[in-house]
């Protein structure tokens, strides 16, 4: 009974003020709780919890006031002090929090955000979760003398974990190095580094030091800024000291239906010491949008170069728009019966040859079915004013040439299907109209289009063994132009048209071992030109195809035989294995001949009966080369990572062999600081590359 009066005794004071307040929800759980002038506290420890707050400390009181007719719920806490303010935790030295506001102030404090540590003299808590700092520090080490922070004199986070900074420094082991007057970033998508230092030298023109740096960061919008000084080099080809700079901004909806960025780059230096002039620049973006009911689609590229060779100046793997050196805009929308491209691709860099489209409009019926025979439709068209330009310095020997051209496809093909044996044969009529041509006349080209794609499918499904067989025989087929390939102009490859008959036959494999992850590919063909130019034999060509794919390794194996020259057009073996998570390798040998022409599509065989080989020959068209690649991995410990590639070609009559290596070294340094240090050699420079940079 002792017990009971005395613990009513001491609990009394603490009921009465839960009571007081019962709305707030207000517990208050101390040891050994004195109630002293209107203040329930105690020094022996507790916790209290409320709305949006609890805390645990060493030292706490609380006490219920009304001042100036406004209710006050005050806690005070200090020693050992954990604190949880809206699912955010805080440590501190002290806290004073009023729970009817939800405002509070803590001292000396620090918060964990993501991936972020956050700390100050003075932390503000706001009712809506969000906080202010005064004299704060941010960094990514645990470490509480961190080997890098950024300072500043006022830190805001909002509800959405939107950083705000002010009077921005980072400091290295203490000491000041970088200074921004403003920064604002989202802790949930700063995931790139914030900051990198990289020092690069070129072998001829010497050392260059970069920073680059994110200035904002948010859940749509990025922005980085970069900064590049060029240290005067030495020698017979010395560069002056010269200063570059570079903005990347990436803005990103959170649909992902859109996405737009950009790299901007400036620079009064030069790659090399026989460039011209010291004005250096690249300009470029890269603008994708997909409609919501995604049946629309925008594309918009753009890359504008002062030099040719300002593409190995700026290469950088954090810093990549792969725009291609193209500019071109590509719309597309697809209705029920019809899809409809527009494009236009300009030519902006003079030193590029490239088909100019002002603009291309482009049309693709809805493929139509012809009553109840089975026959299906299928229609196309274009219409573009087409203009050729020829990079600065060929146009003394080729003259830039333009036409309006217009293109239209129509085909009939019946597909037949019979217990695992397909059919599909196939005819129609291609025709091109030229309003230009070498003779400045107007030229109507057509060709007629006849294939037929058949195969048939065996199948065994045993429990240890799944093993297809697919025999199969293609032709393709185009009767002979009406217009000499002499006569009209070239813009694309359906402009090479010649009379063809191609006919491809051979067997497919697949082969599954049970549950194992074994599987092989396996081809085997030959393909005939039917005794065309070059090929007078009934064979032209005999292939094969092989791929195995395991768990860790696979082998992947092409070779094609010229019947027509009796030579080997090409063969390449490419292999890679991964033994380990530490070590990973992979080894790849070409071997292309000098009748391996080379051609955008080796699957077409428009070029090889239309010019006879011993003209090819002599044209740089004549890919004689062979080739060894290798790509290693190797972790030699949990912060050092190492990365090497070597590329080696030789056999061109008219090149020289050249060697490219490339060795990347990278070190996790600790407190998120990471090197890496690279070395880079290419047939006309030796570049040395060190990369400090800090990231989450």
């Amino acid at each position: 009974m002792k017990k009971f009066l005395l613990s009513l005794a001491i609990y009394t004071p603490l009921f009465l003020f839960a009571l007081d307040s019962a709305s707030d929800e207000i517990t208050v759980d101390l040891k050994n709780p004195q109630f002293v002038d209107g203040q329930l506290h105690t020094h022996e420890g507790g916790v209290v919890s409320g709305k949006n707050l609890r805390l645990q400390a060493q030292h706490i009181s609380y006490k219920s006031t009304v001042e100036d007719g406004v209710p006050k719920r005050i806690i005070e806490a200090s020693g050992d002090l954990f604190i949880v303010f809206q699912q955010k935790p805080f440590v501190a030295k002290s806290i004073v929090y009023d729970f009817v506001s939800g405002t509070g102030t803590l001292y000396d404090g620090r918060t964990y955000v993501d991936l972020w540590y956050l700390g100050g003299e003075e932390f503000f808590l706001n009712p809506d979760g969000s906080f202010e700092a005064q004299n704060a520090f941010i960094t990514t080490s645990a470490n509480l003398n961190s080997s890098w922070q950024f300072h500043s004199s006022s830190l805001k986070v909002n509800k959405k974990r939107t950083l705000s900074l002010k009077n921005l420094k980072l400091k290295l082991f203490k000491i000041p190095v970088f200074w921004m007057p403003t920064f604002k970033a989202s802790l949930r998508f700063l995931k790139d580094p914030m900051i990198k230092y990289k020092l690069t030298w070129d072998k001829s023109i010497g050392p260059r030091a970069t920073v680059r740096y994110q200035f904002i960061s948010s859940e749509r919008f990025d922005l980085f800024l970069r900064g590049d000084y060029r240290i005067a080099g030495t020698g017979n080809h010395s560069i002056k000291s010269a200063f570059g700079g570079a903005i990347e901004s990436i803005y990103k909806d959170p649909n992902q239906n859109t996405q737009f960025l950009t790299r901007n780059f400036f620079a009064n230096d030069r790659i090399v010491p026989e460039e011209n002039g010291p004005k250096r620049y690249r300009f470029q973006g890269l603008f994708k949008h997909t409609g919501e009911d995604e049946k629309s689609m925008v594309y918009l590229s753009y890359d504008k170069l002062s030099d040719q060779k300002m593409i190995s100046d700026f290469r950088s793997d954090d810093f990549v728009v792969n725009t291609e050196k193209r500019s071109y805009l590509f719309a597309t929308r697809q209705e029920e019966d019809v899809i409809v491209r527009f494009s236009v691709q300009p030519c902006l860099n003079r030193f590029q040859s490239i088909t100019e489209e002002w603009p291309k409009l482009y049309l693709n019926l809805r493929t139509q079915d012809l009553g109840s025979s089975g026959i299906m439709a299928n229609s196309d068209a274009s219409l573009a004013y087409l203009k050729y330009k020829y990079a600065i310095g060929l146009e003394p020997y080729f003259t830039p040439y333009h036409a309006f051209r217009m293109q239209t496809l129509n085909e009939l093909y019946r597909p037949i299907s019979l217990k695992g044996f397909n059919l599909i044969p196939k005819v129609g009529v291609l025709g091109i109209y030229y309003n230009n041509s070498p003779e400045n006349m107007k030229l109507g080209q057509l060709s007629y289009r006849y294939s037929l794609e058949s195969n048939f499918r065996i199948v065994s499904n045993q429990p240890f063994l799944s093993h297809v067989i697919e025999p199969y025989f293609n032709y393709n087929g185009y009767s002979k132009p009406w217009v000499n390939s002499d006569d009209h102009y070239y813009f694309y490859i359906d402009d090479g048209l010649s009379k063809l008959n191609c006919i491809e036959t051979g067997i497919r494999q697949n082969v599954r071992f049970g549950h194992y992850p074994f599987e092989i590919l396996a081809d085997a063909f030959v393909i005939s030109l039917c005794k065309s130019l070059n090929y007078p034999q009934i064979v032209a060509f005999y292939g094969a195809n092989f791929e195995a794919t395991f768990s860790r390794w696979f082998l992947k194996a092409y070779t094609l035989y010229n019947q027509g020259a009796k030579n080997l057009d090409y063969i390449n073996v490419q292999t890679a294995f991964t033994l380990s998570k530490d070590f990973a390798f992979a080894l790849e040998y070409r071997n292309r001949g000098p009748y391996a022409w080379r051609k955008s599509n080796y699957e077409n065989f428009f070029l090889d009966v239309t010019r006879p080989d011993e003209e090819l020959l002599e044209t740089p068209i004549s890919d004689k080369r062979q080739t060894v690649l290798g790509k290693l991995m190797l972790r030699l410990s949990p912060r050092v990572n190492t990365q090497m590639g070597g590329h080696y070609g030789w056999g061109r009559k008219t090149e020289p062999a050249y060697v490219s290596t490339n060795v990347d070294v990278n070190f996790s340094i600790g407190g998120s600081w990471n090197l890496k240090i690279g070395y880079h050699r290419s047939p006309d420079n030796v570049r040395f590359t060190t990369n400090f940079y800090l990231s989450p």
